[in-house]
């Protein structure tokens, strides 16, 4: 947790992470974990997960993108709550998720992983590669 500043976290292997910053990105590759949290204010969120063990995921930013990687085998649903900005997965058997005319999530497989997802501005992307 920081006030102001950057976060990145590396490789970690663990059952539950969290990261909150108030202005600044956040990073976390390679990681294996199981429930994973972040936060800031105002700053860009990027997740790189690998392993199966990920089965909830919640990323908020006041201003910034937010990007998840994920194993190519993944089974998810995503739910974004967006004031601006675009909402892309770059899974091509992903299944939008409309609210009327706007599309708010996608869905692959099963939806073993929930993710959530949320910026006042800025863009959404969720893709292969963790």
């Amino acid at each position: 947790r920081t006030g102001s500043g950057e976060i990145r976290i590396g490789g970690a292997r663990v059952r539950s992470l969290s990261a909150s910053t108030g202005s600044g990105d956040v990073t976390a590759a390679e990681t294996d974990a199981e429930a994973v949290e972040v936060r800031t204010g105002s700053g860009d969120v990027d997740i790189a997960a690998v392993g199966g063990r990920l089965t909830k995921l919640s990323a908020r930013t006041g201003s910034g993108d937010v990007a998840l990687r994920l194993p190519k085998e993944a089974s998810f649903e995503l739910r974004a709550d967006q004031g601006s900005g675009d909402l892309t997965s770059r899974f091509s058997d992903a299944q939008p998720i409309a609210r009327g005319r706007h599309v708010v999530g996608y869905r692959r497989g099963t939806a073993t992983t929930q993710l959530a997802v949320g910026t006042g501005s800025g863009d959404v992307t969720v893709s292969p590669g963790g």
